[in-house]
């Protein structure tokens, strides 16, 4: 079993995560939820959301400009370089 964990798992968990919190927020403004809930608890949900909301857009940005500028800058540190993917053998 393979648990090595990829940039690739970590750009699908924020991509995740970003969804999942933008659906919540999307919900949570809603009028039923405003008149259900009481309005001190509805503020720090909402509160709590945008911010982990934004963190993880923030570090999804930074990562797809991080990735990208090793791309581009012919002197980039080798931490920056993409993993290289396993090639299948030749067939006779």
């Amino acid at each position: 079993m393979n648990t090595k964990l990829l940039p690739v798992h970590v750009d699908g968990l924020l991509y995740t995560a970003i969804g999942f919190l933008t659906a919540f927020l999307a919900a949570m403004e809603t009028d039923a939820a405003v008149k259900m809930m009481d309005p001190f608890t509805h503020f720090w949900l909402v509160t709590i959301a945008e911010c982990l909301n934004g963190a993880a857009l923030s570090l999804k940005m930074y990562r797809s400009t991080s990735y990208a500028n090793s791309k581009t800058t012919p002197d980039a540190p080798e931490s920056a370089a993409p993993v290289q993917a396993i090639e299948s053998p030749k067939a006779p």
